[in-house]
């Protein structure tokens, strides 16, 4: 694995500091203009993240940014000196979709935060091309998808900063999910809730790395380590699923990981802690191949999770945390299908008809007339949308059996007589909506019509079983 630190462009960190009384919300959309930002006037997203001062707001409108040539390198710069923008918010509308930032095909591209205090939010970016990295944020990262394409590829790239409730998915070979360092000793780093993923060959699902870097005067970078905490995360990688890296034996990655989903960890140079809850069986996804890592039912890492401090209120897709016994494990909280609608009525009319000579067991056109109409309309009512199965049974004398009317049979004939509905074979479903429904029954059951005689309509949903009495005639 070669280590490196991304180069920056999208760099909102290093603007002249203004009073914090002064921050601004500014606004970007695809088709932005001018240099005014505001709601009304949105500009383009390079300018909107430019000139940043402490405290502001940056809103990203839905829809594509492809930015092929967006920035230059900006150098690394003095740590220690006070002159920039810090607390900088970059986000996009949560009330519709996350916006998409596709970036150049160079290593040199990359959105990127690093002032203290900053934060992302609820957009996707995607990178390609060698070396590329879509994110790097020493800041907090959360509900934020990172896609990363090419060899030694980068998904996201955060120093002393967290990543929370947010996809990391990294396809090259050599590539890395999330890469958490430091240049200098004692900073540390978090992924929570997440799911990182690394699928190329030789790829890292997560690192956590301290190379150190020594100052002019120095011949030695400073002892120290790097400290990732992963909890509640989906972990996976070709190569390993966490690398706790370090350049030299008092220069480490330290790992320590609970109530999270991996199999392999590397120690290296750097150290391993366990802190419990752990789970190497693998987890299912509703489609990975096709990028949807939802997590299916079935899924090992569904309430296996641990509901921490800071954890949020929602998942990445926006469903609320914690849906059953406990917080689920990786980006996306497992959402229970809905409750089927309980049947609430059920009436047949009229209720004599003839019985269609062919067809299935509904019929849309209106019959000839008649003695009697053919085929009548069904009208049920659901308290919410859901399938309703209907069968058709026949009055018959059956005999008491406790408080339920059972089949007559040689060991209960001297029972009290009593009114019972023999099912016939077939049925049939439908899927109806809240509220009133309608269909046309044909009177035709398993491509047969039924013969004169008094039948019932049996309906079913919900748990819920009603009936409804008609006629055949001739």
């Amino acid at each position: 694995m070669r280590f490196r630190l991304p180069l920056l462009t999208i760099f909102v960190a290093l603007a002249v500091l203004a009073p914090a009384a002064n921050a601004r919300v500014r606004h970007a959309s695809p088709t932005g203009i001018g240099t005014t930002c505001t709601q009304v006037a949105p500009c383009d997203l390079q300018t909107a993240m430019s000139e940043t001062w402490t405290g502001d707001e940056v809103i990203i409108a839905p829809g594509d940014y492809a930015l092929e040539e967006f920035g230059a390198y900006v150098p690394w710069v003095n740590a220690e000196l006070t002159e920039f923008s810090h607390d900088i918010y970059v986000h996009g509308e949560f009330d519709a979709p996350p916006p998409t930032i596709h970036l150049a095909a160079d290593e040199y591209s990359t959105l990127s935060m690093a002032g203290e205090g900053d934060r992302l939010s609820w957009v996707d970016v995607t990178s390609s091309g060698a070396e590329a990295t879509a994110i790097f944020c020493e800041c907090a990262v959360d509900r934020v998808r990172a896609l990363a394409t090419g060899a030694d590829s980068i998904a996201i790239s955060s120093g002393p900063g967290s990543i929370t409730n947010s996809l990391a998915l990294a396809t090259g070979k050599n590539g890395t999910g999330a890469f958490m360092s430091s240049s200098a000793p004692g900073y540390t780093g978090s992924v929570l809730s997440s799911t990182v993923i690394a699928t190329g060959p030789e790829s890292e699902g997560v690192i956590s790395a301290y190379f150190g870097s020594g100052g002019p005067e120095e011949e030695t970078p400073p002892p120290g380590t790097f400290t990732t905490t992963v909890v509640d995360s989906i972990v996976d990688g070709t190569e390993s699923d966490l690398n706790a890296a370090g350049g030299a034996s008092d220069r480490r990655g330290v790992f320590v990981a609970s109530n999270s989903n991996f199999q392999v960890v590397d120690v290296d140079l750097g150290t391993y802690t366990d802190g419990g809850g752990n789970q190497t069986a693998a987890p299912l996804f509703v489609d990975a191949a096709a990028g949807n890592f939802a997590e299916a039912a079935g899924s090992p890492t569904i309430d296996a999770g641990t509901a921490y401090a800071g954890i949020g209120p929602v998942d990445l897709a926006g469903n609320p945390r914690s849906q059953g016994g406990a917080t689920d494990i990786g980006a996306f909280e497992a959402v229970p299908p809905p409750a089927p609608g309980v049947l609430k009525s059920l009436k047949v009319a009229p209720a004599a008809f003839k019985a269609a000579n062919i067809g299935g067991a509904i019929i849309s056109a209106k019959g000839k007339k008649a003695k009697a109409p053919i085929g009548a309309k069904v009208s049920f009512s659901l308290d919410a949308a859901g399938p309703v199965k209907f069968s058709v049974a026949r009055p018959t004398i059956g005999r008491k059996a406790g408080k339920k009317c059972v089949k007559k049979s040689h060991g209960n004939a001297g029972k009290p007589k009593c009114k019972r509905l023999a099912p016939l074979k077939g049925g049939f479903t439908i899927d109806g909506s809240p509220g009133a429904n309608s269909f046309k029954f044909a009177g035709r059951i398993r491509n047969r019509s039924l013969k004169p005689g008094k039948y019932a309509l049996v309906g079913s949903a919900g748990g819920v079983t009603k009936s409804a009495k008609f006629k055949i005639v001739r």
